[in-house]
């Protein structure tokens, strides 16, 4: 299972090279991880250990009573990161 994450990580990767290639040298100096657990309380945790400067996170986001009910993921991070967040919506 985390063969198959990492190479959708590279192939995301690559995408995002080749439609921006301005974001190749920027890429090359960030930390992209894949890790699991609990989305918000993974990414809370990595911060914690690693204090970045700057969380980048994607959101695909939810739509209607699913996101009334549940809020969605990348707002629980704004909300409790020590960090500056920054959403990259698809």
């Amino acid at each position: 299972m985390e063969e198959i994450a990492e190479e959708m990580m590279d192939e995301f990767l690559a995408k995002l090279i080749k439609e921006n290639p301005e974001l190749k040298s920027i890429i090359k100096k960030a930390d992209v991880m894949l890790v699991s657990g609990l989305t918000v309380t993974k990414i809370l945790q990595v911060v914690e250990k690693l204090q970045p400067q700057l969380l980048v996170m994607g959101n695909k986001g939810r739509s209607g009573l699913k996101n009334i009910l549940m809020g969605s993921k990348a707002e629980q991070v704004i909300k409790l990161c020590p960090i500056p967040v920054t959403i990259v919506k698809e």
